[in-house]
């Protein structure tokens, strides 16, 4: 019978409403004064026109910071995007008499398409020189339509005319409620998005490439996404610009132009949901209501820009929310109260993740032997692995011991995908796996954890263990970005399992302590917590024991225990030999790349060449 967590910091519910409803509070003051501010201003065309392109520029923002502040590409192309979409809805209207709906629509396709050729060198150069690549775009892009006859050259296409609703010609005050609509649109979404499986993918590709592809995330598929995300939102600002507007010009998407929704997104704080609308607010609004400041303004921006990175480098999101803090608007972070039961009796059998959390039975009925044969494996002269051959046992705990340098963490390299053997094979349960990338590995069930613990340092501890289960959450994009009922029970399901992780390890204290807080003992567990919440067939942990206390080693040990009795297979590799005596079903010492024993611990440490190699007697 299932009981609730007592953990103080599990159930503070109250503060959890309490923050939630202040969260709520500044949403629905922006959207009330953008919904007001036609009126408010009378009806001015011209703030009307500042407000309209406030909304704009802020959807291509929103594109920016899910691609930059969560995914972590710096793309600097969106100048060539908007033209795209801008000078593509002008030809439509002008040329071949189409309506504004109806030319929108047609641009973002093409748009994405030419987002996603953009976005391929990203796959193969370091992230900055991609940001110098994608940069080079606008002047390409430019330079291009200025020559063209079609795209009206260098004076561009003039006289576009304002959207219609039937033979309703819309005002700027009505492109203003489209726009707001719009954003608030793409606003929940992307909150629902970054909220689920996906945001937690996209932060673990920024924070640790690795960290991502061990979970089974398909990294190349993520980011094109994400790149396609951005390109649509790019096209369709292009088509209002366009009629706001009523020309577009080359001089409309220089440089400067690109440069700005990445400098002010980092101002208003990268990788945070309201950055995106500090920061074009002070990069664009706010110099309207400063004239007087007109011509001092690129010197105001940069040192706006040099004492935000020195004293605020989370943004202006980073200060309001340290500034609530410390005045005590905002409560400690807390985590949703879930029922946690014992491991065996938590299951959602109807709906959610389909799954237990960590039963018997359905673990039992995998097949987890590993063997690998013959696995050579060199790095320019070095060969690291030399005709390495072992045989785990399936449903036993194997470990793999041996002095610095003899090829360990090799050898999970290549189990896990991340390395390819020059020679030799690697099979799991009877089905070849050599060969397949990273996430392919892990799809198979296979999980990991690393030699320095990979923790995503801007979630808490319990979006850390969940961001394990990203192979097995079964609710589709599209599920998630409306929130759907099943979306919500498989991540209520999930939470819940994720909480009994993270007590079956001793470290449930950890699950509202965000991962740049959490001391490196509860590193360590709270990693090994995420890789045994992807119940995989088989768990590779690299010294999972270093830098743990003796308590927590005694907690690790415990949790491996129960691990292997109900039918995972635990690959090992650890210094620390007690440990391995104490809970290892086989022992493998290898030096050099070879085997020289395998057998029982006791059998193991006592061979005169593994006293030898090993403990250097």
């Amino acid at each position: 019978m299932s009981e609730t967590s007592t953990n103080p910091r599990v159930n503070r519910s109250p503060s959890r409403g309490r923050n939630r409803a202040l969260r709520l509070v500044p949403a629905a003051v922006v959207l009330l004064a953008a919904l007001l501010f036609p009126s408010l201003v009378g009806f001015n065309a011209y703030w009307i026109a500042i407000a309209l392109e406030v909304g704009i520029y802020l959807l291509v923002a929103y594109g920016v910071n899910l691609l930059f502040g969560y995914c972590g590409v710096p793309f600097l192309g969106m100048g060539a995007l908007i033209a795209v979409g801008s000078y593509g809805t002008a030809i439509l209207m002008t040329a071949h008499g189409w309506s504004f709906w109806t030319a929108t629509l047609v641009c973002i396709p093409v748009v994405v398409l030419g987002g996603a050729a953009i976005a391929l060198p990203s796959l193969r150069v370091s992230a900055w020189y991609f940001a110098l690549i994608s940069l080079s775009v606008n002047q390409i892009v430019q330079g291009l339509v200025t020559e063209w006859d079609f795209t009206g050259g260098f004076t561009g296409i003039v006289g576009i005319a304002m959207p219609t609703i039937g033979t309703y010609v819309l005002t700027l005050s009505d492109l203003l409620y489209v726009v707001v609509a719009l954003n608030v649109v793409v606003v929940v979404l992307m909150s629902n998005a970054i909220d689920s499986r996906f945001g937690r993918a996209l932060i673990a590709m920024r924070d640790s490439e690795e960290a991502a592809a061990s979970i089974g995330v398909h990294t190349v598929g993520l980011r094109m996404v994400a790149f396609a995300v951005l390109s649509a939102l790019c096209s369709i600002a292009g088509s209002f610009l366009s009629v706001v507007n009523q020309i577009v010009a080359p001089a409309d998407f220089s440089v400067t132009f690109a440069i700005f929704f990445l400098v002010a997104v980092v101002v208003g704080g990268a990788g945070t949901k309201w950055g995106p609308l500090l920061g074009v607010l002070v990069f664009f609004a706010v110099p309207e209501f400063l004239d007087f400041l007109a011509s001092w303004q690129q010197l105001v921006y940069g040192v706006v820009l040099l004492l935000l990175m020195i004293f605020a480098p989370k943004g202006l999101v980073g200060v309001v929310t340290d500034l609530a803090s410390r005045t005590g608007l905002t409560r400690p972070r807390s985590v949703e109260p879930v029922e946690v039961g014992s491991p065996a009796e938590t299951h959602d059998e109807k709906e959610g993740s389909g799954k237990p959390v960590l039963v018997e039975s359905e673990l039992e009925s995998r097949d987890g032997g590993l063997v690998l044969d013959g696995i050579c494996k060199s790095f320019g002269g070095v060969r690291v692995l030399d005709e390495l051959s072992l045989t785990v046992p399936d449903k036993s705990i194997y470990a793999i011991v041996g002095p610095n340098g003899s090829g360990k963490t090799t050898t999970l390299n290549v189990i896990s995908g991340f390395y390819q053997p020059d020679s030799g094979t690697v099979t799991l349960g009877g089905e070849g796996i050599t060969g397949r990338p990273g996430y392919a590995v892990a799809r198979m069930g296979v999980a990991r954890t690393f030699q320095t613990p990979r923790i995503l340092e801007q979630l808490d501890g319990l979006d850390n263990v969940l961001i394990g289960a990203y192979r097995d959450e079964k609710a589709s994009m599209v599920e998630v970005l409306l929130n759907t009922g099943r979306a919500r029970r498989e991540r209520k399901a999930l939470r819940a399992r994720a909480h009994s992780v993270l007590r079956l390890l001793g470290a449930d204290e950890v699950a509202a302590t965000l991962g740049s807080e959490i001391p490196h003992g509860q590193r360590r567990l709270v990693e090994v917590a995420r890789a045994i919440m992807s119940e995989s067939r088989i768990l590779l942990l690299d010294e999972p024991a270093a830098g743990l206390s003796p308590n927590e080693i005694s907690q690790l040990t415990a949790a491996l225990r129960t691990v292997s009795k109900l039918g995972m297979t635990v690959v090992l590799i650890e210094h620390h030999v007690d440990m391995v005596i104490e809970i290892a079903d086989c022992v493998a010492v290898i030096d050099r790349g070879r085997v020289i024993a395998e057998d029982t611990p006791a059998v193991v440490f006592s061979q005169p060449e593994v006293m030898s190699a090993y403990m250097g007697v």
